[in-house]
Protein backbone atom coordinates (compact mmCIF):
# COMPACT_ATOMS: atom_id res chain seq x y z
CA UNK A 1 0.00 0.00 0.00
CA UNK A 2 0.79 3.63 -0.20
CA UNK A 3 1.07 4.54 2.96
CA UNK A 4 3.12 1.62 4.04
CA UNK A 5 6.28 2.69 1.47
CA UNK A 6 9.44 2.85 3.55
CA UNK A 7 11.84 6.17 3.73
CA UNK A 8 15.03 6.80 5.13
CA UNK A 9 14.54 9.38 7.67
CA UNK A 10 16.59 12.14 8.85
CA UNK A 11 16.66 13.89 12.26
CA UNK A 12 13.56 11.57 12.77
CA UNK A 13 10.99 13.12 15.71
CA UNK A 14 7.88 11.08 14.56
CA UNK A 15 6.62 13.78 11.95
CA UNK A 16 7.28 11.36 9.19
CA UNK A 17 5.60 8.14 11.16
CA UNK A 18 2.63 10.68 11.64
CA UNK A 19 2.35 11.45 7.97
CA UNK A 20 2.65 7.95 7.20
CA UNK A 21 -0.51 7.05 9.38
CA UNK A 22 -2.42 9.89 8.15
CA UNK A 23 -2.12 8.31 4.50
CA UNK A 24 -3.21 4.80 5.57
CA UNK A 25 -6.23 6.25 7.56
CA UNK A 26 -7.12 8.03 3.92
CA UNK A 27 -6.26 5.03 2.09
CA UNK A 28 -9.27 3.34 3.60
CA UNK A 29 -10.96 5.80 1.54
CA UNK A 30 -9.07 4.75 -1.41
CA UNK A 31 -5.38 4.42 -2.95
CA UNK A 32 -6.32 7.53 -4.85
CA UNK A 33 -7.04 9.48 -2.25
CA UNK A 34 -4.25 9.06 -0.28
CA UNK A 35 -2.32 9.14 -3.46
CA UNK A 36 -3.83 12.64 -3.71
CA UNK A 37 -3.03 13.99 -0.10
CA UNK A 38 0.67 12.62 -0.86
CA UNK A 39 1.42 14.70 -3.49
CA UNK A 40 -0.54 18.00 -2.22
CA UNK A 41 1.41 17.47 1.08
CA UNK A 42 4.45 17.27 -0.28
CA UNK A 43 4.13 19.74 -2.43
CA UNK A 44 3.14 22.52 0.21
CA UNK A 45 6.66 21.74 2.19
CA UNK A 46 8.88 21.65 -0.91
CA UNK A 47 7.45 25.02 -1.86
CA UNK A 48 7.14 26.99 1.57
CA UNK A 49 9.97 24.81 3.38
CA UNK A 50 11.68 23.68 0.73
CA UNK A 51 12.00 20.21 2.06
CA UNK A 52 11.17 16.70 1.20
CA UNK A 53 8.39 15.63 3.66
CA UNK A 54 10.81 12.97 4.69
CA UNK A 55 12.88 15.50 6.46
CA UNK A 56 10.30 17.65 7.65
CA UNK A 57 10.28 18.44 11.54
CA UNK A 58 7.99 19.40 14.19
CA UNK A 59 9.89 22.54 13.97
CA UNK A 60 9.08 23.24 10.39
CA UNK A 61 5.27 22.51 11.51
CA UNK A 62 5.18 26.05 13.11
CA UNK A 63 3.36 27.40 10.23
CA UNK A 64 1.81 30.60 9.73
CA UNK A 65 -1.25 32.21 7.36
CA UNK A 66 1.82 33.66 5.45
CA UNK A 67 2.83 30.29 4.70
CA UNK A 68 -0.24 29.33 3.44
CA UNK A 69 -0.97 32.53 1.50
CA UNK A 70 2.81 31.62 -0.31
CA UNK A 71 1.50 28.28 -1.27
CA UNK A 72 -1.36 29.36 -2.93
CA UNK A 73 0.01 32.07 -4.45
CA UNK A 74 2.50 29.97 -5.77
CA UNK A 75 -0.22 27.02 -7.36
CA UNK A 76 -1.70 30.12 -9.26
CA UNK A 77 1.44 31.43 -10.92
CA UNK A 78 1.56 27.62 -11.84
CA UNK A 79 -2.15 28.96 -13.69
CA UNK A 80 -4.38 26.00 -11.82
CA UNK A 81 -7.77 26.20 -11.39
CA UNK A 82 -8.96 27.81 -8.09
CA UNK A 83 -10.64 24.39 -7.30
CA UNK A 84 -7.74 22.96 -7.94
CA UNK A 85 -5.99 25.64 -5.59
CA UNK A 86 -8.49 24.82 -2.96
CA UNK A 87 -7.96 20.85 -2.96
CA UNK A 88 -4.35 21.31 -2.35
CA UNK A 89 -4.75 23.65 0.56
CA UNK A 90 -7.55 21.48 2.06
CA UNK A 91 -5.10 18.71 2.49
CA UNK A 92 -2.11 20.49 4.17
CA UNK A 93 -4.81 22.25 6.69
CA UNK A 94 -6.56 18.27 7.45
CA UNK A 95 -3.02 17.30 8.37
CA UNK A 96 -2.13 19.88 10.12
CA UNK A 97 -5.52 19.77 12.51
CA UNK A 98 -4.85 15.84 12.43
CA UNK A 99 -1.49 16.04 14.41
CA UNK A 100 -2.56 18.76 16.65
CA UNK A 101 -5.37 16.59 17.57
CA UNK A 102 -2.58 13.88 17.90
CA UNK A 103 -0.63 15.88 20.75
CA UNK A 104 2.37 15.47 17.85
CA UNK A 105 2.63 19.52 17.78
CA UNK A 106 1.28 21.84 20.18
CA UNK A 107 1.39 25.19 18.28
CA UNK A 108 -1.56 27.62 18.14
CA UNK A 109 -3.53 25.99 14.82
CA UNK A 110 -6.56 29.24 15.33
CA UNK A 111 -4.98 30.66 11.96
CA UNK A 112 -6.13 28.07 10.00
CA UNK A 113 -9.72 29.52 10.12
CA UNK A 114 -8.52 32.25 8.27
CA UNK A 115 -7.13 31.22 5.23
CA UNK A 116 -9.53 31.46 2.56
CA UNK A 117 -11.28 29.52 -0.08
CA UNK A 118 -10.57 31.18 -3.78
CA UNK A 119 -13.84 31.51 -5.54
CA UNK A 120 -14.34 28.83 -8.40
CA UNK A 121 -16.26 28.30 -11.06
CA UNK A 122 -19.96 27.50 -11.01
CA UNK A 123 -20.55 24.05 -13.54
CA UNK A 124 -17.19 24.15 -14.69
CA UNK A 125 -18.79 21.59 -17.45
CA UNK A 126 -21.64 22.58 -19.18
CA UNK A 127 -25.44 21.02 -19.06
CA UNK A 128 -27.29 19.51 -22.17
CA UNK A 129 -31.15 19.31 -22.56
CA UNK A 130 -32.77 15.95 -23.24
CA UNK A 131 -33.37 17.19 -26.52
CA UNK A 132 -30.00 17.60 -27.29
CA UNK A 133 -28.67 14.13 -25.85
CA UNK A 134 -31.27 12.42 -27.98
CA UNK A 135 -30.27 14.35 -31.17
CA UNK A 136 -26.73 12.73 -30.22
CA UNK A 137 -28.20 9.17 -29.97
CA UNK A 138 -29.56 9.76 -33.57
CA UNK A 139 -26.63 11.35 -35.18
CA UNK A 140 -24.43 8.47 -33.26
CA UNK A 141 -26.82 6.38 -35.54
CA UNK A 142 -26.12 8.32 -39.12
CA UNK A 143 -22.98 10.14 -39.30
CA UNK A 144 -20.87 7.85 -41.69
CA UNK A 145 -17.46 6.20 -39.80
CA UNK A 146 -18.31 5.60 -36.01
CA UNK A 147 -17.36 2.20 -34.81
CA UNK A 148 -19.93 0.27 -32.72
CA UNK A 149 -22.37 2.93 -32.86
CA UNK A 150 -25.10 1.10 -31.24
CA UNK A 151 -23.12 0.49 -28.23
CA UNK A 152 -21.83 4.16 -28.14
CA UNK A 153 -25.64 5.15 -28.53
CA UNK A 154 -26.07 2.99 -25.16
CA UNK A 155 -23.62 4.30 -23.32
CA UNK A 156 -25.29 7.72 -23.77
CA UNK A 157 -28.22 6.36 -22.92
CA UNK A 158 -27.17 4.82 -19.83
CA UNK A 159 -25.41 7.57 -18.36
CA UNK A 160 -28.40 9.93 -18.85
CA UNK A 161 -30.68 7.45 -17.39
CA UNK A 162 -28.28 6.80 -13.92
CA UNK A 163 -26.03 9.81 -13.98
CA UNK A 164 -23.26 7.40 -14.03
CA UNK A 165 -19.54 8.78 -14.58
CA UNK A 166 -17.74 8.26 -17.53
CA UNK A 167 -15.05 5.80 -15.74
CA UNK A 168 -18.11 3.92 -13.90
CA UNK A 169 -19.63 3.23 -17.43
CA UNK A 170 -16.37 1.84 -19.20
CA UNK A 171 -15.59 -0.29 -15.85
CA UNK A 172 -19.40 -1.66 -16.00
CA UNK A 173 -19.47 -5.19 -16.08
CA UNK A 174 -22.52 -7.80 -16.82
CA UNK A 175 -22.51 -8.89 -13.48
CA UNK A 176 -23.20 -5.85 -11.71
CA UNK A 177 -26.88 -6.15 -12.87
CA UNK A 178 -29.44 -7.50 -10.68
CA UNK A 179 -32.88 -8.01 -11.74
CA UNK A 180 -35.66 -7.43 -9.57
CA UNK A 181 -38.97 -7.96 -9.51
CA UNK A 182 -39.77 -4.34 -10.93
CA UNK A 183 -36.40 -3.22 -11.78
CA UNK A 184 -32.61 -3.76 -12.45
CA UNK A 185 -30.05 -2.66 -9.78
CA UNK A 186 -26.65 -1.44 -10.59
CA UNK A 187 -23.81 -2.30 -8.38
CA UNK A 188 -20.64 0.42 -9.00
CA UNK A 189 -18.22 1.74 -7.19
CA UNK A 190 -18.16 5.73 -7.31
CA UNK A 191 -15.80 8.23 -6.74
CA UNK A 192 -14.57 8.21 -3.31
CA UNK A 193 -14.78 4.59 -3.28
CA UNK A 194 -18.27 4.91 -2.51
CA UNK A 195 -21.37 2.49 -3.12
CA UNK A 196 -23.52 3.76 -6.25
CA UNK A 197 -26.70 1.71 -7.04
CA UNK A 198 -28.40 2.73 -9.58
CA UNK A 199 -31.95 1.57 -10.65
CA UNK A 200 -33.30 0.97 -14.55
CA UNK A 201 -36.27 0.24 -15.97
CA UNK A 202 -36.72 -3.49 -17.27
CA UNK A 203 -37.32 -2.71 -20.38
CA UNK A 204 -34.34 -0.42 -20.78
CA UNK A 205 -32.10 -3.55 -19.64
CA UNK A 206 -33.84 -5.38 -22.44
CA UNK A 207 -32.71 -2.99 -24.79
CA UNK A 208 -28.97 -3.18 -23.44
CA UNK A 209 -29.24 -6.74 -23.53
CA UNK A 210 -28.95 -6.41 -27.47
CA UNK A 211 -25.53 -4.86 -27.44
CA UNK A 212 -24.08 -8.16 -25.01
CA UNK A 213 -21.43 -10.06 -26.39
CA UNK A 214 -18.72 -12.42 -24.93
CA UNK A 215 -16.58 -9.66 -22.93
CA UNK A 216 -17.74 -9.36 -19.43
CA UNK A 217 -17.59 -5.37 -19.95
CA UNK A 218 -21.13 -3.85 -20.69
CA UNK A 219 -19.18 -1.07 -22.81
CA UNK A 220 -15.76 -2.52 -23.84
CA UNK A 221 -14.40 1.02 -25.39
CA UNK A 222 -12.08 3.51 -24.51
CA UNK A 223 -12.34 6.88 -23.30
CA UNK A 224 -10.46 8.41 -25.98
CA UNK A 225 -12.89 7.28 -28.56
CA UNK A 226 -15.69 8.63 -26.68
CA UNK A 227 -13.92 12.02 -26.04
CA UNK A 228 -13.30 12.11 -29.48
CA UNK A 229 -17.44 11.20 -30.39
CA UNK A 230 -18.20 14.19 -28.00
CA UNK A 231 -15.75 16.73 -30.24
CA UNK A 232 -17.61 15.60 -33.53
CA UNK A 233 -21.24 15.72 -32.12
CA UNK A 234 -20.44 19.27 -31.00
CA UNK A 235 -18.99 20.46 -34.24
CA UNK A 236 -22.27 18.53 -36.02
CA UNK A 237 -24.91 20.43 -33.69
CA UNK A 238 -22.58 23.39 -33.51
CA UNK A 239 -22.39 23.39 -29.72
CA UNK A 240 -19.84 26.10 -28.77
CA UNK A 241 -16.86 25.79 -26.37
CA UNK A 242 -18.40 28.48 -23.86
CA UNK A 243 -20.86 25.94 -23.24
CA UNK A 244 -18.19 23.09 -22.45
CA UNK A 245 -20.06 20.69 -23.16
CA UNK A 246 -18.13 17.23 -22.04
CA UNK A 247 -19.66 13.36 -21.71
CA UNK A 248 -20.27 14.40 -17.64
CA UNK A 249 -22.65 16.75 -19.21
CA UNK A 250 -24.73 14.08 -19.63
CA UNK A 251 -24.61 13.14 -16.12
CA UNK A 252 -25.68 16.80 -15.38
CA UNK A 253 -28.87 16.68 -17.55
CA UNK A 254 -29.47 13.46 -15.78
CA UNK A 255 -29.81 14.75 -11.94
CA UNK A 256 -31.49 17.91 -13.86
CA UNK A 257 -33.88 15.67 -15.04
CA UNK A 258 -34.50 14.10 -11.09
CA UNK A 259 -34.80 17.77 -9.63
CA UNK A 260 -37.74 18.46 -12.03
CA UNK A 261 -38.96 14.83 -11.32
CA UNK A 262 -39.24 14.85 -7.94
CA UNK A 263 -39.28 18.76 -7.09
CA UNK A 264 -36.68 17.70 -4.66
CA UNK A 265 -32.82 18.56 -4.60
CA UNK A 266 -32.60 15.99 -2.02
CA UNK A 267 -33.54 13.14 -4.77
CA UNK A 268 -30.91 14.83 -7.17
CA UNK A 269 -28.37 14.38 -4.67
CA UNK A 270 -29.29 10.48 -4.06
CA UNK A 271 -29.34 10.31 -8.19
CA UNK A 272 -25.93 11.42 -8.82
CA UNK A 273 -24.55 9.87 -5.64
CA UNK A 274 -22.75 13.15 -3.60
CA UNK A 275 -21.83 13.28 0.04
CA UNK A 276 -22.60 17.21 -0.05
CA UNK A 277 -25.84 18.78 -1.02
CA UNK A 278 -23.80 21.59 -1.91
CA UNK A 279 -22.17 20.34 -5.09
CA UNK A 280 -25.73 18.97 -6.42
CA UNK A 281 -26.27 22.45 -6.79
CA UNK A 282 -23.46 23.37 -9.11
CA UNK A 283 -24.69 20.36 -10.82
CA UNK A 284 -27.95 21.47 -11.97
CA UNK A 285 -28.78 23.12 -14.88
CA UNK A 286 -28.86 27.00 -14.67
CA UNK A 287 -32.58 26.88 -15.93
CA UNK A 288 -33.31 25.16 -12.33
CA UNK A 289 -32.68 28.36 -10.65
CA UNK A 290 -34.48 32.04 -11.72
CA UNK A 291 -37.60 30.49 -12.78
CA UNK A 292 -40.57 32.57 -11.48
CA UNK A 293 -41.81 31.69 -8.51
CA UNK A 294 -45.17 29.78 -8.28
CA UNK A 295 -46.93 32.81 -6.04
CA UNK A 296 -45.34 35.41 -9.23
CA UNK A 297 -46.56 32.74 -11.98
CA UNK A 298 -50.46 32.42 -10.09
CA UNK A 299 -51.15 35.52 -10.70
CA UNK A 300 -50.41 35.67 -14.68
CA UNK A 301 -52.86 33.06 -15.50
CA UNK A 302 -55.57 30.81 -13.42
CA UNK A 303 -54.37 27.47 -11.51
CA UNK A 304 -57.30 25.82 -13.27
CA UNK A 305 -56.79 27.12 -17.03
CA UNK A 306 -55.85 23.62 -17.72
CA UNK A 307 -59.28 22.79 -17.47
CA UNK A 308 -60.92 25.37 -19.21
CA UNK A 309 -59.03 25.05 -22.84
CA UNK A 310 -60.78 22.45 -25.27
CA UNK A 311 -58.93 19.04 -26.09
CA UNK A 312 -56.68 20.35 -28.90
CA UNK A 313 -55.55 23.51 -27.51
CA UNK A 314 -53.95 21.50 -24.15
CA UNK A 315 -52.38 19.16 -26.77
CA UNK A 316 -51.07 21.58 -28.49
CA UNK A 317 -49.50 23.36 -25.50
CA UNK A 318 -48.10 20.04 -24.51
CA UNK A 319 -45.87 19.36 -27.84
CA UNK A 320 -44.59 22.60 -27.15
CA UNK A 321 -43.16 21.58 -23.69
CA UNK A 322 -39.29 20.75 -23.30
CA UNK A 323 -38.66 16.92 -24.29
CA UNK A 324 -38.02 16.98 -20.03
CA UNK A 325 -41.25 18.31 -19.23
CA UNK A 326 -43.32 16.05 -21.66
CA UNK A 327 -41.20 12.93 -20.05
CA UNK A 328 -42.84 13.88 -16.46
CA UNK A 329 -45.96 14.58 -17.73
CA UNK A 330 -45.76 10.94 -19.48
CA UNK A 331 -44.40 9.22 -16.13
CA UNK A 332 -47.53 11.47 -14.13
CA UNK A 333 -50.02 9.73 -16.53
CA UNK A 334 -49.04 6.32 -16.09
CA UNK A 335 -49.09 6.68 -11.77
CA UNK A 336 -52.50 8.11 -12.61
CA UNK A 337 -53.36 4.69 -14.65
CA UNK A 338 -51.64 2.21 -12.44
CA UNK A 339 -53.70 3.61 -9.28
CA UNK A 340 -56.78 3.76 -11.09
CA UNK A 341 -56.46 0.19 -11.98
Amino acid sequence: MLANQKVTKLHDDGTFDQFSKFLTKKSYKSENTAMAYRNDITKFFNVVKNKEIKYITKADLDLTLDHFEEFQAYLHDQKLSNKTINRNVAAVKEFIKYLRGKKHIEFDTEYLNLIDSLPEQKNQYGVLSIEEVEKMTDLIMTLPKIRDREMKKFLFLFSLDTCARLDNCLKLKWSDFQENENDVQISMIAKGNKDFRPRISKGFYKELLKIKTENELVFPISSSSVSDLMARLRKEMNISDSRKVVFHSLRKCGGSFQFRLHGDIHAAQKALGHSNINTTTIYLDDQDYGLTGAVSSRGRVSEEYYKEVDHDVLIKAISKLPKSQQLLLNIKIDEVIKNDN
